[in-house]
This record gives structure tokens, sequence and C-alpha cells, in this order.
């Protein structure tokens, strides 16, 4: 199961990974800046760069399709309908949910409540919606961002459902 998400909202949420770095969005005297950072080929962020990563799990995808034992659940539409992409995973995985098991897995996966277990959680779950990208920088880097995406991911078919949360116009879910 690949579960890529919106990079502009993986931008977001590294940005503010164990609070906001010195050298902010765009950069000053203590580094080139968040959106550099991200922007450049060889990322120097802890998980390297997430083009490379969703190009890598395109080649994965469509090297396993035809066995059918891959199944891409992109971020955002969990979060827009939780119930409808665990179905989804559950079918993949060959497993009936009841009722009961359905609502307790709904349940032990929702945001609130991986957030409120505490560990890790409390470090790499910040607000768990969309979108928030749209907050922290204006329309004119986020087309930098948007050629970058064009230039590295413009024909990969894992990055094309990505797209519509990429526009301004596109609101909340």
């Amino acid at each position: 199961i690949v579960c890529p998400r919106n990079p502009k909202d993986v931008l977001t949420s590294l940005h503010f990974f164990r609070g906001e770095p010195k050298d902010g969005w765009l950069g000053n005297e203590h580094g080139p800046g968040s959106l550099a950072r991200f922007l450049a080929e060889d990322s120097p962020n802890a998980y390297g760069s997430a083009f490379t990563w969703i190009k890598e799990m395109d080649a994965v995808v469509a090297a396993m399709q035809p066995t059918g034992r891959v199944l891409a659940v992109y971020y955002e539409d969990l979060v827009r309908c939780l119930p409808a992409q665990v179905d989804r995973i559950a079918a993949f995985l060959g497993q009936s949910l009841t009722p009961a098991k359905r609502s307790a897995v709904l349940d032990g996966v929702s945001f609130d409540s991986m957030r409120s277990g505490g560990g890790m959680a409390s470090v790499l779950l910040r607000k768990g919606g969309v979108g928030d990208w749209k907050n922290h920088l204006d329309a004119d880097k986020w087309a930098e961002f948007d050629a970058v995406f064009e230039e590295r991911l413009g024909s990969c078919a894992l990055a094309e459902p990505l797209r519509c949360h990429q526009q301004w116009q596109v609101g909340g879910l």
C-alpha cells in the first residue's frame, strides 16, 4: 500500500516538524530556507526528496499493478472520506469487516485517536488536515513550486491525482 500526499502539504509539515526552523521558509543567515531545501534536486531533508519518492513509487506501482498486489491510497482521500478508504484497504487485503470491527478500525486510525496515543504521535502529528500550505507562502512562491512539480513529476501517473489539491481554487475538505 502506497500513500502519496500533496507535496505542498508535505513541505508544510516538514517546515513545522519539531518546531519552525531558524532559516524560515525563504532563508536567512541560518540557511537556505525550507522551500529551497525541499525543491533542491538533492534535497537535504531527513527523508530525502518527496519528488524522488513519488517517482520511485510510481515505478513500483507500475511494475506491480499487473499482479494486483499494490494499492495507492492518497492521504487527501483518507482525510476526505476515511470510511470509504478503509473499505478499499480491507478489500485489497482480502479482509471482511463486521460493522463493529469497521467502527473500531475507524476510531483507531482517526487523527484524534492517534494523536492522543502519546509517544511519537505527539511529535509526528501536527494538524492532520489538507491545504494548510495556502496559509504560509504567496502565490508566486507556490508557482515556483508548481514549476518544479511539473518538471519532475509531469508525466508521473501516481502524481496525477495530486494536482487538484495543489490548486488555489480547491477549497479545504
